[in-house]
């Protein structure tokens, strides 16, 4: 036995000899193999990481009730289109989060998921919290388009730029814009007179109100976030208006859902089709509008907009927003905005002001068409206090607007205008009763909460302006049963300025026409992208003659 464990000691010395040897004598090849060695190793160790993680979250997520969705979990409810994902939402939530009002999703056979939720309560554990257990959900794909403006930043960044920001949207900074609001409105009243004068007998036409606001809407936008003179209705080939309808048309949009659905999957950015076209025209925009901020910059005495004080009163002197960006300081070190983060912000305004904006008056317009008895009483109320009849209104006839007040906040409740808000769990935190894993993505979703029998009533679905009466408290059910532009800390900075703008282009609109449908069009579907907006509103603005 002595004998064979004296063998055995020889042999394993002599392998050792062979294999420095070998070493020795193929230096490239032994560094190779142990490279591939110490790199399998790590492999093993990240798979075996991504595994346990994996698998402890789905036996924390696994807890939320929800549907069990086979191998392709919930992905086929993730990706039907418009209203009809939107209803499966509630669906399912109202199926399997019964009292909790928390739905869990599946997104394929993984543990990734995605948790819905649908009660004021829940809502404001998630958008009011300040203890950093939640943060915006990442949306790689918008940040092409706005880069780190207020939609996308984070953590400190969007902390500093909110302050910076918040003094250009007091409401008398905003009174001042109401002129180029009327003035963009009025170019539009007078092109459907001209339409309705060349109608065959002098009928109005048909007309799919959703391009004549939308170009409403970029005329104003384009004043007062890019200090540009763009009207599309007077100039439809103007330079800049046709790189802004590029970078930010519906395939763009469309584009930037996918990416964000693919963020969503874990997916990598190249996998979205038509990524790099999308770049070339964001690209190709922000140039022209950087040239565009540096000669306002130049005009106003700046010095290029990196890190430069201005003195008292800037503020005071600007007319736009543009100008109020520019004069904009942080409030501990007195620091203004660069360039880049102006632009990142104009871009920002352009994609939420209009698109918001002009989706707000498409659904009105659609409300309105459906429900002429209510369109009446908002005619009869603005000519009663917008006197004399048929002048621009001014900032203080707004308030006495009561009946016109409830039919857009009836009107953002029935829409919802923005009907899902992401947030990511940074840690583990707990929810409704549950707990879950850091890097849950929750879903606060306004449409599920504005279309809750359970907060608006048996008919939430329909549209009663009455709601929102001053007896009625419908706004005051809970704090967060009525969110349109979200809540919390990350509510929607230019909510006041959509409002306005919407006012005061459905005054100008009703002072000179009656609003009618047209039974011969098909009815309006929604598209929910970014936002939600009607695919078209058919409507015949018939010129009032009373």
């Amino acid at each position: 036995m002595v004998a064979a464990a004296a063998a055995a000691v020889a042999a394993r010395a002599n392998g050792g000899d062979a294999l420095r040897a070998y070493m020795r004598a193929n230096p490239l090849k032994t560094a190779v193999y142990l490279t591939l060695a110490v790199f399998g190793i790590y492999l093993v160790q990240v798979v075996i990481r991504a595994l346990a993680t994996s698998l402890r979250r789905w036996r924390m997520l696994r807890l939320v009730p929800g549907p069990r969705g086979g191998v392709c979990g919930s992905l086929g409810l993730m990706s039907t289109k418009g209203d009809a994902r939107l209803r499966k939402m509630r669906e399912v939530t109202r199926t399997y989060g019964g009292e909790s009002g928390m739905c869990r999703l599946w997104l394929g056979p993984t543990s990734r998921a995605v948790v819905l939720c649908s009660r004021p309560e829940l809502f404001r554990s998630v958008l009011s919290d300040r203890s950093g257990a939640w943060e915006i959900f990442e949306r790689r794909g918008l940040k092409l388009l706005t880069g780190t403006g207020l939609l996308t930043s984070r953590g400190a960044h969007w902390k500093k730029q909110r302050g910076r920001i918040s003094p250009a949207f007091e409401f008398a900074k905003l009174k001042a814009m109401l002129g180029t609001m009327a003035g963009a409105t009025d170019t539009l009243v007078d092109h459907l007179r001209d339409q309705a004068a060349k109608g065959e007998g002098g009928a109005a036409p048909t007309v799919d109100a959703t391009k004549l606001v939308q170009a409403v809407t970029i005329a104003v936008i384009s004043s007062t976030a890019f200090g540009l003179d763009i009207n599309p209705l007077k100039d439809p080939d103007h330079a800049v208006l046709k790189m802004l309808k590029r970078a930010f048309s519906g395939e763009t949009i469309s584009v930037v859902s996918s990416s964000n659905t693919a963020n969503l999957l874990g997916l990598p950015m190249w996998m979205v089709p038509s990524m790099r076209r999308v770049k070339r025209d964001v690209a190709e925009l922000r140039a022209v509008l950087r040239a565009s901020i540096e000669r306002r910059l130049h005009e106003e005495g700046g010095d290029g907009g990196d890190d430069s004080k201005g003195g008292e009163g800037d503020e005071g002197k600007a007319k736009d927003l543009l100008g109020l960006l520019l004069a904009a300081r942080d409030e501990e070190t007195g620091e203004r905005m660069t360039t880049e983060e102006v632009m990142d912000e104009v871009m920002t305004f352009f994609l939420a002001g209009q698109d918001t904006t002009a989706t707000l008056v498409d659904w009105m317009l659609r409300n309105f068409v459906d429900n002429p008895e209510w369109c009446a009483r908002v005619v009869a109320e603005i000519d009663a206090h917008v006197t004399p009849r048929g002048r621009q209104p001014v900032y203080e006839d707004l308030a006495s607007l009561e009946v016109l007040d409830m039919c857009m906040r009836e009107t953002l409740r029935r829409e919802s205008p923005v009907p899902l808000l992401g947030r990511v769990a940074t840690r583990d935190v707990e929810l409704g009763g549950f707990q879950l894993p850091a890097g849950t993505v929750v879903l606060t979703a306004p449409w599920l909460v504005h279309h809750n029998p359970d907060v608006w009533g048996a008919d939430c679905d329909a549209f009663d302006p009455a709601r929102f009466g001053r007896d009625a408290g419908g706004a005051k059910k809970h704090d967060y049963s009525f969110m349109p532009f979200s809540s919390g800390m990350r509510r929607c900075i230019g909510a006041n300025l959509a409002m306005l703008e919407a006012k005061v282009m459905v005054i100008r609109l009703l002072q000179a026409f009656e609003v009618r449908g047209d039974a011969s069009k098909p009815p309006t579907e929604a598209d929910v992208g970014i936002v939600r907006r009607p695919e078209s509103v058919w409507v015949k603005f018939v010129p009032r003659t009373d």
